[in-house]
């Protein structure tokens, strides 16, 4: 995206790039923490996906540049 773009547009597809890249992985997580066993593995393993969603999320928004003003 260009920074000519408007910002409601860069807003919408942030909200699109978070619900079809992360939200798939935190609904799974939770399903984990609600359902799921409870052995050490498990919760070391949820604990590194959890940081890893954390970090692509966190890069997303970054990428995102809604804050960018229009030229």
């Amino acid at each position: 995206m260009t920074s000519t773009e408007p910002a409601s547009r860069r807003r919408i597809q942030l909200g699109m790039n978070l619900g079809a890249f992360c939200a798939p992985a935190l609904v799974g997580l939770v399903l984990v923490w609600a359902m799921g066993p409870r052995t050490p593995t498990v919760i070391a393993v949820s604990i590194t996906e959890f940081a890893v969603l954390a970090l692509l999320a966190t890069q997303i928004v970054l990428y995102a540049d809604v804050a960018a003003r229009s030229r």
